[in-house]
């Protein structure tokens, strides 16, 4: 066959030069430098037989922050070989490597600072006596942290005070802070590009993302407590809190960044029994669903990711409760079903029974680009009481 001199750069293989493939050099994993996905650092070589004194420098010197890395002395290895240094010298010298990791003491400040200010506040009943009664829900869904941290930081702050409007306006005996799943985005296993989009968003890791909403919930409860006699804060798990490898969750249901983080503002908050004793933490134990006694009306909380037979939304949600309902499951009692997940607005009353699907306070472009239409933001909100809801609000 004829080849065309013109493509032959492009079409022909190249044979491997066995010269150069012999003096390639291989890594030997002691070059120096540092990798923090393996959490190694080395040090260049000298003729020191000593391991280093202060790792400080050398972190600096390969642009690490001292204040945010720390070196285990502990684990320094060391490898040591004689070089010709020229006119016949022999000079020994010295290797020294060692484990690298993130120092915890940003995220201990963090929540030194919280329970601080928690110990620090002092509890003060509404000036007006609560005569309105009933229960008040306020549903917190796909907040997906980390794309857009600033954006959502705007939309909490107003939520804050529009619910505050709410509780002055109808002074319910009890607040409901229901964690609808996926407050957290995670950083992997959901869709081909989240990792670049939750980084590029500002928020460089799950670390970053559960302090950003842990500090929203703390802003939002210490307020929303001063205002109403009972506190009720709960949670479901939704798959962006799920711990993921290959696209799969590898852990148990419950080990979740939805409930942990709940978890954690709820521990904070109890260090200050004498201002927030009337905020209470409940949260599923063996199970992704919740159900509560709600005023009078039971209502059950899902993310909405585990229904998933049905052509729609709502046939999957309604295929989902029926089967909880034949099981007699505790969620089967329910007279409303509240879920997430799917970020749109629905609401289906089905005789006695009501099915609200809540919209996302995060816009997902991912969610969109897969047909869905484009979200906008806000928060389900609805009163209860012995008759049943009224008075549903999208804040």
């Amino acid at each position: 066959m004829l080849v065309n001199s013109s493509l032959d750069p492009f079409i022909s293989v190249p044979k491997p030069d066995p010269i150069a493939t012999l003096s390639r050099k291989h890594p030997t994993g002691w070059e120096p430098g540092v990798d923090t996905a393996k959490g190694v650092i080395v040090a260049a070589p000298s003729d020191s037989a000593d391991p280093p004194n202060d790792w400080a420098d050398i972190l600096a010197e390969f642009r690490l922050d001292p204040t945010k890395w720390a070196v285990d002395s502990d684990s320094v290895n060391v490898r040591t070989w004689d070089t010709n240094v020229g006119d016949g010298q022999i000079t020994r010298l010295f290797y020294f490597k060692a484990d690298v990791r993130p120092r915890t003491t940003a995220n201990d400040a963090d929540l030194e600072a919280l329970m601080s200010r928690i110990s620090k506040h002092r509890y003060r009943r509404p000036a007006v006596p609560a005569t309105g009664g009933g229960g008040l829900v306020v549903c917190l869904a796909d907040w997906q942290a980390g794309p857009d941290p600033e954006g959502l930081v705007d939309l909490v702050l107003a939520l804050k005070g529009s619910v505050v409007d709410r509780l002055k306006a109808e002074r319910p005996d009890t607040l409901y802070v229901i964690g609808m799943g996926d407050l957290i985005e995670g950083c992997d296993g959901h869709y081909p590009m989240q990792t670049f989009t939750t980084g590029a968003g500002g928020l460089n890791g799950r670390r970053d993302q559960v302090k950003l909403v842990r500090r929203l919930l703390v802003e939002l409860v210490t307020e929303w407590a001063r205002h109403v006699d009972r506190v009720v804060l709960s949670a479901v798990p939704g798959n962006h809190g799920e711990n993921r490898k290959n696209g799969k969750a590898y852990t148990t249901f419950e080990d979740n960044d939805d409930l942990a983080v709940v978890e954690q503002v709820g521990e904070i908050l109890a260090a200050n029994p004498g201002a927030y004793g009337h905020v209470r933490t409940v949260l599923p134990d063996g199970d992704t669903s919740l159900t509560l006694d709600v005023a009078g009306t039971v209502v059950g909380f899902i993310h909405g990711h585990q229904a998933t037979r049905g052509a729609g939304p709502r046939q999957r949600l309604d295929n989902w409760w029926k089967g909880k309902q034949s099981a007699k499951h505790p969620i089967g009692d329910a007279d409303i079903l509240v879920a997430g997940h799917l970020h749109h607005l629905v609401v289906v009353q089905d005789g006695p029974r009501t099915i609200m699907q809540c919209p996302a306070l995060a816009f997902s472009r991912w969610f969109t680009e897969r047909g869905g239409a484009e979200t906008k933001p806000g928060t389900l909100t609805f009163s209860t009481s012995a008759l049943g809801w009224d008075r549903m609000m999208i804040l």
